[in-house]
C-alpha cells in the first residue's frame, strides 16, 4: 500500500496478489451452517478449480485454528466432484446428514467441478470470515 494524491493504491505486487485471490476466491457468504461445521457463525469461500490442491482439509483447517486460537474456530472443507459436494479425505457425501446445509451451500455458491468450498467458523461473524480467508488462502498459488 502506498499514499498517492488520490488516496491510498496497491503496489503492483499488492495488485497482482488482489486479482490472483479475486480470481480464485470469486463469492463469499455467510451461511447458516451450525450443524455442518464446529461453531455457530460460519462464513464459505467459493475457490474456483482448487480441488486438486485439496488432500484432507487438514491444512485448512490448522490454518483456522492458527488464526482463531484452538477452540475458538475452525475450517470445514468441501470439494466439488461429479455435481456433489464431498468432504475429503474419504469423499463423506454431506447430504447425507446435512441435507439442509448442502443444498444451501450448492444454492447459495453453487460450485462446479474441481472447485473447492472452504467453511470458516466461529462464534462470531468477523472471526468466522477472518479463518475462512486464512483457510482458503492456503490454496492460493499452490499450483
Amino acid at each position: 500500500l502506498f499514499r498517492s494524491e488520490q488516496g491510498q493504491k496497491l503496489t503492483e505486487g499488492g495488485q497482482e496478489l488482489f486479482d490472483a485471490i479475486s480470481k480464485d476466491i470469486p463469492r463469499g457468504l455467510y451461511l447458516d451452517l451450525e450443524d455442518l461445521t464446529t461453531h455457530s457463525k460460519s462464513y464459505a469461500n467459493l475457490m474456483k478449480g482448487k480441488a486438486e490442491e485439496v488432500t484432507d482439509g487438514i491444512r485448512q483447517r490448522d490454518e483456522a485454528i492458527i488464526q482463531g486460537g484452538y477452540g475458538e474456530a475452525g475450517a470445514t472443507t468441501l470439494v466439488c466432484k461429479n455435481g456433489l459436494l464431498l468432504m475429503p479425505p474419504d469423499d463423506f457425501n454431506p447430504l447425507l446428514k446435512y441435507e439442509d446445509e448442502t443444498l444451501l451451500i450448492m444454492d447459495s455458491l453453487r460450485p462446479k467441478d474441481k472447485d473447492v468450498v472452504v467453511i470458516g467458523s466461529a462464534d462470531n461473524t468477523g472471526l468466522a470470515r477472518e479463518v475462512a480467508m486464512a483457510a482458503a488462502m492456503t490454496l492460493i498459488g499452490e499450483e
